[in-house]
């Protein structure tokens, strides 16, 4: 197996990733059928000791794939949020049946992935586009690419490496996934600064003490929210059956309930978390600040840097 990694010069880190462990994947293969085909290489883009780095895995034989994928399960593991290009629907389950073919124990969540085509596909009235595959959007966007192997002859060139060994193509199949990453990286940049609403294409996630977990499911019901969770993570346990405010973190499936003031006013509805039941301050008496602090809901948009410090404050105060 060769691995490569190389600084990334330039790379701009998008404010919204800032403050969780993040990686970008991309992978490619010798088919499209998990159960019978490869992952012969993976190239992530990931921060390592406050650089941005550009890693890729490359198999130079494919009995090497459980030794590629026992050495990415520790990496994978780590992250909190895997930002990709239809990696929902192949990238990240061809790895799971891939773990499970050589029975490895692990599987990505995919609750972790940040998929940017999701994005697309759900508001392609904005790009009128003849499709949305990679290279139809980098161009529409003006990213050149100097790559010209098609994601299709993958394989072919793959396995022409295999029997060659021959320099050129390894580099040719190293800079077609490495212009994947790099150009999706640009992608996720350009969409963030066009769209705010992108971040609600990625990991639903907050923090309690530091531990993250992620939002499966949240519903409103009259002045209460309830949130089903999701954690890789060992929490802390957390058993509390307020009148009002519920968290349980024993369970298989963690659980919060939190009493919420919901209001509508010139097209605009704001769900804010109920102060006074909360925190014993009467939400009229509370300053401008004060009140953004406690925003959970905007016009459907979850904020979910409020929601983690407003269960970090309660469980402060218990």
């Amino acid at each position: 197996m060769i691995v490569t990694e190389h600084l990334l010069d330039g790379f701009t880190l998008p404010p919204y990733i800032e403050n969780i462990r993040w990686g970008l994947i991309d992978i490619e293969t010798t088919g499209l059928n998990r159960a019978t085909t490869h992952v012969v290489m993976v190239g992530l883009i990931l921060p390592v000791d406050g650089e941005i780095r550009l890693r890729q895995y490359t198999l130079e034989d494919l009995k090497e794939e459980i030794l590629m994928l026992t050495e990415l399960m520790g990496v994978l593991d780590s992250l909190e949020a895997l930002l990709n290009f239809n990696g929902t629907h192949f990238d990240l389950p061809y790895l799971n049946r891939r773990f499970e073919h050589h029975r490895i124990p692990f599987e990505i969540p995919l609750y972790k992935s940040f998929d940017l085509y999701r994005y697309f596909k759900e508001n392609r009235r904005q790009y009128p586009l003849e499709n949305l595959k990679l290279k139809t959007l980098e161009k529409h966007f003006g990213i050149l690419r100097e790559d010209t192997l098609a994601g299709g002859d993958f394989p072919r060139d793959y396995f022409l490496y295999l029997a060659s060994r021959n320099q050129g193509i390894l580099n040719g199949l190293l800079t077609h996934n490495r212009e994947d990453l790099v150009h999706l990286a640009r992608l996720f940049e350009i969409i963030y600064h066009k769209d705010q609403r992108l971040l609600q294409y990625g990991p639903k996630m907050f923090y309690i003490e530091g531990k993250p977990v992620y939002i499966q499911r949240l519903t409103q019901s009259m002045d209460l929210l309830y949130l089903s969770l999701e954690s890789t993570a060992s929490l802390p346990a957390y058993a509390i059956w307020d009148k009002t405010f519920r968290i349980d973190t024993a369970l298989k499936k963690p659980s919060v309930q939190l009493p919420v003031l919901t209001f509508e006013r010139d097209f605009e509805e704001m769900t804010f978390a109920d102060s006074k039941a909360l925190f014993d301050k009467d939400f009229d008496h509370l300053k401008g600040p004060e009140r953004e602090a406690l925003l959970l809901i905007h016009n459907g948009t979850l904020r979910y840097d409020n929601l983690g410090r407003i269960i970090t404050k309660k469980l402060s105060l218990i």
